[in-house]
């Protein structure tokens, strides 16, 4: 496993924390279908919650949730939409994409934890 993979994984186990703690129930965790790919897929107040979790080390120009941009926004659009297509999901059930947006130190400590609500739509 690499550095960013690492990185990648601490952040998603600390996002996956985080939403439980708040109440979320987690369905699946890096759900995937072809060409799709879904970091966090949740439930809160009978949404579905789809979570994109961005994770870097702190020091960058950028914030996490910076890297969400036009076309990965498309893609999870479409991997979302996917999901609930092949989990049978009702048309009328409400969802909504979220980002969790993670910046870590140099000894894995959590900096900072943005919780991006309905942060994606069309």
């Amino acid at each position: 496993m690499n550095s960013s993979q690492a990185v990648g994984q601490l952040g998603e186990k600390t996002a996956e924390k985080f939403l439980k703690k708040n109440g979320y129930k987690i369905l699946h965790r890096n759900w995937r279908a072809r060409y799709a790919e879904l970091d966090i897929v949740a439930l809160k107040n009978k949404i579905v919650i789809f979570v994109e979790v961005k994770t870097m080390r702190q020091g960058g120009k950028l914030r996490p949730e910076d890297n969400v941009d036009y076309f990965k926004q498309k893609k999870l659009l479409q991997s979302a939409k996917l999901y609930l297509v092949h989990n049978k999901i009702k048309p009328d059930m409400p969802w909504q994409i979220d980002v969790v947006a993670i910046t870590i130190g140099d000894n894995d400590e959590i900096v900072k934890l943005n919780h991006l609500t309905n942060a994606v739509f069309e």
